[in-house]
């Protein structure tokens, strides 16, 4: 064995890996910190998207007042349209709300054609689906709709069905037992009427 000092120092493989494990945790540090801010940005993306949509919700619904429907109905289909690329966005309210107003504006046409209440049936069906963690109320108005559209679609059964489910969603609804009495009734009347 030589006494080289050099020597020793040029073959220690804790010295040769330092520099590349420096690099490596360096690396992964920057790609943590980089994907927490991507993270935060995108949260914040999604707050500023769901103020939008509300805004153009209420604005939707100011004009459902005046009648103006078809108006209406473009800043719900765009408020639809910049929510639906983003499927974390599905089960938020906002989303929800312009899935229940784009299918009451359906049904509130004086004289709503068959294509227009299967569509409103569509939207309360992806309300309904994507409202399974939402607040009852929420829940309950979607199936109020739902009912007011198997109205029109002329399924008493179903109607009955979905005032009974928002009953149960919103027992201080009093008005919507009440619906499910006069569904029965008007039910019962047109069997006896077919006899």
């Amino acid at each position: 064995m030589s006494n080289n000092p050099h020597r020793r120092f040029k073959s220690s493989p804790k010295r040769r890996y330092l520099p590349l494990a420096i690099a490596v945790l360096l690396g992964l540090g920057i790609g943590l910190w980089t994907s927490h801010l991507l993270e935060v940005r995108a949260k914040e993306q999604g707050e500023e998207l769901s103020q939008t949509v509300i805004s153009l919700v209420g604005q939707a619904a100011k004009l459902k007042e005046t009648r103006e429907l078809d108006e209406a109905r473009n800043l719900l289909k765009a408020a639809l349209k910049m929510m639906e690329p983003a499927p974390e966005l599905h089960q938020s309210e906002p989303y929800i709300n312009v899935l229940t107003s784009l299918a009451a504006l359906e049904l509130s046409e004086s004289s709503p054609e068959e294509e227009g209440v299967a569509q409103a049936i569509q939207y309360l069906e992806d309300a309904w689906k994507y409202s399974s963690g939402a607040k009852d109320k929420i829940r309950a108005t979607i199936a109020k709709e739902r009912a007011f559209a198997e109205l029109l679609s002329a399924n008493m059964d179903d109607a009955i069905l979905w005032l009974n489910r928002a009953a149960d969603l919103d027992p201080d609804e009093e008005e919507v037992v009440k619906q499910v009495e006069v569904v029965e009734r008007y039910k019962s009347w047109r069997e006896r009427i077919k006899r």
